[in-house]
């Protein structure tokens, strides 16, 4: 199956082929040449909207029907959420889910119940089949060898827990739909992979495969692809392009409550005053980047992390910001770009990864200072205020 690069690279070659043969034309025929040149501009737009159109809505329906295939030849699905699951991580299992039950299979997904994006979840959309969710310990005892595994906004084990990567040692088929641009440990060479960097948010990605496969979503349901996307977009005000806003139309037509979500992404008191005080401490690294840190370990550490790191982003003249945290002891940096540093290209030298306007990376051996230290370097030598990195 070629990848959506793919058909975009051949798309283009098409085009310079196209070019190529009415220059060609034109040459030997300079008296036609108005003529064939009128003509050449409307083939080459008339190819473009079907290179556009085959790319977008074609390139999805045929991955969602690879999908649904792999779906109706299981016994039963199971798709896991990441570690620490944010709302983009569920949002995009509870699509998952939808999609499987559309084809007559069972689904699960397995999730931390503990964490503060499923409580909200559960509280805020009150239809919500809690019977749907289940943690890792339940679903590795219950999963065969015919259940598909499909891992949600994740494409490497190093984002799942022990219980997780132990599941995919059980099963024969297994599938991804991520938009992080990492290396895929997961999927094996009979299984489903779907990942597109370009997408806002997997959530994006999965409406996208719903819509083509008319797939029909509970309010419940769109409202939780809606709160993917509007957290992985920062309220639409990063990496949002005309597919994201058509994802976000989309889920409003099906039934999404846009008060309900906004509710459900509230944040605490405890969050707001965490944040607050990040935000509060940044530093200037260079004129355009913002760097702070957080030595409090609590348990949404990592989200208060992310959401400061949003808010110093959009300062003013700031291209890129930095929160660096503590998990367990360990250092943690949450970066976002606004798409001067690829921050993907960046974190991937020290081991991290996401996309290029959000990533991040853990430092094993590292304590605050050192992992300061080796981020200040890597932005001092690829960072150039001319270019993006």
């Amino acid at each position: 199956m070629k990848s959506i690069k793919d058909m975009r690279l051949s798309g283009k070659l098409f085009l310079l082929f196209l070019l190529a043969l009415i220059t060609v034309l034109i040459i030997l025929s300079p008296y036609t040449a108005l003529f064939l040149a009128s003509a050449a501009l409307a083939g080459i737009l008339c190819t473009a909207l079907m290179l556009r159109f085959f790319v977008g809505k074609a390139s999805f329906k045929a991955m969602a029907d690879k999908l649904t295939q792999l779906m109706k030849k299981s016994k039963n699905v199971y798709i896991i959420c990441h570690k620490r699951p944010d709302f983009d991580s569920i949002g995009a299992a509870v699509g998952l889910c939808a999609m499987a039950e559309t084809v007559g299979r069972q689904c699960r997904i397995v999730v931390d119940k503990q964490s503060k994006a499923f409580l909200r979840l559960c509280r805020d959309f009150e239809n919500t089949d809690e019977e749907l969710f289940v943690s890792s310990k339940e679903a590795y005892e219950a999963v065969s060898a015919d259940t598909l595994l499909i891992v949600s906004d994740a494409c490497s084990t190093k984002m799942l827990d022990s219980y997780s990567v132990d599941m995919l040692e059980k099963v024969k088929k297994t599938a991804i739909v991520d938009h992080h641009a990492a290396e895929n440990n997961i999927v094996r060479e009979n299984g489903f992979s779907f990942s597109d960097a370009s997408a806002s948010s997997t959530s994006e990605l999965v409406t996208m495969l719903a819509e083509s496969k008319n797939t029909a979503l509970t309010a419940e349901e769109a409202g939780a692809l809606l709160a993917g996307i509007i957290i992985d977009t920062n309220h639409f005000s990063i990496n949002t392009g005309k597919r994201t806003m058509h994802c976000a139309q989309y889920l409003l037509e099906k039934g999404a409550d846009m008060n309900k979500v906004d509710i459900c992404l509230k944040p605490d008191e405890e969050l707001v005053k965490l944040k607050a005080g990040i935000v509060e401490t940044a530093w200037h690294l260079k004129p355009d980047i913002l760097v702070s840190q957080c030595d409090i370990q609590c348990r949404d550490i990592y989200v208060a992390a992310a959401q400061a790191a949003n808010e110093l982003l959009n300062s003013d003249g700031i291209e890129a910001a930095f929160v660096f945290y503590i998990v367990n002891d360990r250092v943690f940096v949450s970066g976002r770009s606004s798409g001067k540093i690829d921050m993907n290209g960046l974190l991937s030298k020290i081991g991290g990864g996401g996309h290029a306007a959000m990533a991040g990376a853990e430092f094993k051996t590292m304590n605050m200072d050192e992992a300061k230290a080796a981020v200040a370097k890597l932005i001092n030598e690829n960072y150039r205020e001319e270019k993006p990195i």
